[in-house]
């Protein structure tokens, strides 16, 4: 029950994540961009302090989530889950909560009148991981998004290889998003 509801927690947080990302993209669509291209300032600069705020944001929600959760659980509970075991059972999701980073990233460096594509995939990773064992869905669907590979804590181990590749996959979509947002036309 605890690995569940944590890897929904993370989904659910990964939503303000992602509006703080795709503000970029609002903010180039309402023309607010010019301004800050005027100055001194590089694109990379400006993507850039998107993006960490976002990863940074990410962490903090995780946090919070996690200390709502424990103090829940020990007003709740006559045997309440350690917080050591829910702190290890909510960063897990990070890495994967890092590829949605990723993924918005991409989208506004390279095709950014497809960042709506952000909240599909964030919708249908819900959808599974929420919904999949309810409706009995096969264990492959799981698999179509990043929330499906990290480990089931405290079921499952702390896999660091899977995390790993995870925090990878998110830097080289991110690292592509940023040379995609210095190449193309900013609008507005």
């Amino acid at each position: 029950y605890t690995a569940m509801l944590m890897t929904v927690l993370s989904i659910m947080g990964t939503i303000p994540v992602l509006m703080y990302i795709l503000k970029l993209k609002f903010e180039e669509k309402r023309g607010r961009t010019e301004h800050l291209f005027s100055a001194a300032v590089s694109r990379n600069n400006v993507i850039g302090s998107y993006t960490l705020t976002a990863i940074v944001y990410a962490v903090v929600i995780q946090l919070m989530s996690i200390l709502g959760f424990w103090s829940a659980a020990v007003f709740a509970m006559d045997d309440a889950i350690s917080l050591n075991t829910l702190l290890k059972a909510g960063f897990v999701h990070l890495p994967a909560i890092w590829v949605m980073v990723g993924l918005a990233v991409l989208l506004t460096g390279i095709f950014p009148e497809m960042t709506g594509l952000t909240w599909l995939y964030l919708g249908f990773s819900f959808f599974v991981m929420y919904l999949g064992d309810l409706i009995k869905l096969p264990d492959w669907m799981a698999k179509l998004t990043p929330f499906g590979y990290t480990p089931q804590v405290p079921i499952e181990d702390i896999s660091f290889p899977v995390l790993t590749v995870l925090t990878i996959i998110a830097a080289g979509l991110i690292i592509i998003g940023f040379i995609g947002y210095n190449k193309r036309d900013i609008q507005g």
